[in-house]
């Protein structure tokens, strides 16, 4: 039986056909099974259950029907990447925008301010 997993970027969620409604992105993580390396699990890491288990790799399909991989691997890489959702509401990504790279002296201290755009920002103390 296939199982049908697909993204609605609208609703920012997965939605995984015959489950229980809508999973969160960054919530799902797919993994070659243990125990057979033909097969797949996915486990849902916010309610710590696994909601699939031990099937076959070509089972899994998208919204149109087409095969997620090739392999246990190739499937596990295609799922995970569309579980995963990264950068800010409007889907911007993240750039560093100040310099990568440091030079220093031995004996000197490092201030090194990083900048970015859709960064992200802590203070540490």
């Amino acid at each position: 039986m296939a199982i049908k997993i697909y993204r609605d970027d609208d609703a920012r969620s997965i939605f995984v056909e015959n489950e229980n409604g809508a999973r969160f992105l960054n919530s799902l993580h797919a993994a070659v099974n243990p125990d057979n390396s033909s097969n797949v699990d996915i486990h849902d890491q916010v309610e710590n259950v696994i909601i699939v288990y031990n099937t076959v790799y070509s089972e899994f399909m998208d919204a149109s029907g087409a095969a997620y991989g090739v392999s246990s691997v190739s499937t596990v890489n295609a799922l995970n990447s569309i579980f995963n959702a990264s950068g800010t509401s409007s889907d911007n990504v993240p750039e560093i925008t100040s310099s990568s790279s440091i030079n220093i002296t031995a004996g000197e201290s490092i201030n090194y301010e990083l900048t970015s755009n859709y960064g992200v920002s802590i203070s540490l103390p």
